[in-house]
């Protein structure tokens, strides 16, 4: 497991939180919003609140985990603390998080930053709950045309959004590389050349090398990634 984090070439503050514990087998990624420190606060919350609900009652999350109560957990907390902050509405993130059981990835996602899985080729976990997505599963949008809608950073589901959260929950056999990342990766550097860096043998240099893709393809926002690889 290993992960990275930079504000990028263009934001002064990292928004992004990211926490890998490969003891516990959980990586978790957070891409906040809101301006000001709102986006920072709420990125970390979140964080926070996965590894407390995950970490420190780890008998609650065994061979099934439930990741959807983690998500309501973080969901909640962001919550109370933007009540706390008079930023109720304004401030939220996105969030996910993957846990390793048994030879398998439970992953759930909130929000436009991804999941994916390199086998032959990459493939996409999560789906995109943006404005955009909506509108392609509607026969609205060409899927080759969403990187030019105006809808594609307007989130739907968000941790901290208020109303419910519905996040997406799925598992896999953990047997290739998974990547968690913010969509300061995956808007500047396209599907294949993160498929061709995320297939470098070693998993330091890898990750090193997506960031260092993200930067030199203008670094326009900040950037996060996790990478984790099976034992």
């Amino acid at each position: 497991m290993t992960t990275r984090t930079h504000e990028g070439l263009v934001r002064v503050r990292n928004e992004d939180s990211v926490l890998i514990d490969a003891d516990q087998g959980l990586a978790i990624v957070a891409d906040g919003m809101g301006g000001l420190m709102a986006g920072d606060e709420a990125s970390a919350v979140a964080v926070e609140a996965v590894r407390r609900e995950v970490c420190d009652s780890p008998d609650r999350i065994d061979t099934d985990p439930d990741l959807g109560a983690v998500m309501q957990a973080a969901h909640r907390r962001v919550i109370e603390r933007a009540e706390s902050l008079n930023f109720l509405g304004k401030m939220g993130t996105t969030l996910v998080i993957c846990l390793i059981r048994d030879q398998r990835a439970w992953i759930a996602h909130a929000g436009d930053s991804r999941a994916y899985v390199l086998n032959d080729t990459l493939q996409q976990l999560s789906k995109d709950h943006t404005v955009a997505q909506r509108q392609i599963d509607m026969g609205q949008l060409n899927p080759k045309r969403a990187y030019l809608s105006p809808g594609r950073h307007v989130l739907t589901q968000a941790v901290g959004m208020p109303g419910v959260l519905n996040p997406q929950l799925l598992n896999i056999a953990f047997e290739s590389r998974v990547m968690m990342c913010t969509d300061g990766l995956c808007d500047m550097v396209s599907h294949d050349e993160i498929e061709a860096l995320l297939k470098v043998d070693d998993i330091e240099e890898a990750a090193t090398e997506l960031l260092r893709a993200a930067l030199d393809a203008g670094g326009r926002d900040n950037v996060s990634l996790t990478l984790i690889d099976p034992i």
